[in-house]
């Protein structure tokens, strides 16, 4: 079984004001907004069950797997492979 609780990742973009003159001045000054990419994610997934990630485009799909996957660290992060006994934190990925 895997369990996953409160999965959450946010990036920081920049962002750039519209035509030409907007893309000279992001160049040299730029304003950081944060956008949450996956926001509490919570679920199992028994044994022997199959599931499918469903969603619009730029929904968080991708990030979620990766989270899941170790590939990309999660902001907050609980999960478990209650079959082999392993449990990940975000501070367990951290100090890897």
């Amino acid at each position: 079984m895997i369990k996953a609780e409160k999965l959450s990742k946010t990036f920081t973009v920049h962002k750039k004001a519209p035509g030409l003159m907007g893309s000279m001045k992001s160049l040299i000054f730029r304003e950081k907004i944060q956008r949450e990419a996956v926001k509490g994610a919570t679920f199992e997934v028994h044994e022997g069950e199959i599931v499918g990630l469903v969603g619009a485009n730029g929904a968080g799909k991708t990030t979620l797997v990766k989270m899941l996957a170790g590939i990309r660290q999660a902001a907050t992060r609980a999960c478990w492979d209650i079959a082999r006994g392993n449990a990940t934190t975000a501070s367990d990925a951290r100090s890897r």
